[in-house]
């Protein structure tokens, strides 16, 4: 297997040998296949135990193409940003909807504030693309608001 280092992350060259080691062909490498699934588990193992990718907060994509000599992998690591999303409601009623619209996941971080005669629930994303007014009505509503809870969750 050849491994180089680009400026985006790893890429891995495969022989027509090397797949059928691996249990591993073009047409079925894609998420759900077990083969591919163990073979990235191991690859990115190894990657980063040698530090060609490094552990933390990113995600990776994984580009797949088909080469004369077998497949080649382009793994891109992205960091992942910590972005806020902002729900903002006037009626208490409205609290269990705006909350299961904005966390899907009970364990995800959300806040409940108050603020005037209204209620904003704030929620960490994981979007790769922060929305500069979320950022900025969360830092608002944080100044001036008043935090309820911090496991909005726990009062439905």
């Amino acid at each position: 297997m050849e491994i180089t280092r680009t400026s985006g992350g790893v890429r891995l060259g495969l022989t027509y040998e090397e797949m059928d080691e691996a249990e591993l062909s073009f047409e079925s490498f894609e998420k759900g296949d077990s083969a591919t699934e163990r073979f990235l588990s191991a690859l990115l193992a190894m990657l980063r135990q040698q530090g060609y990718i490094t552990a933390g907060p990113s995600r990776l994509d994984v580009e797949v193409s088909e080469t004369e000599d077998g497949m080649s992998l382009n793994i891109i690591q992205k960091d992942v940003l910590i972005c806020e999303r902002v729900l903002l409601f006037d009626d208490p009623a409205e609290f269990e909807s705006k909350l299961h619209e904005l966390c899907s996941d009970v364990e995800g971080y959300c806040e409940l504030w108050k603020y005037g005669s209204g209620y904003a629930l704030i929620a960490k994303t994981d979007e790769t693309q922060p929305d500069p007014k979320q950022s900025i009505l969360s830092a608002k509503l944080r100044e001036h608001g008043r935090l309820l809870s911090r496991r909005p969750f726990d009062l439905i």
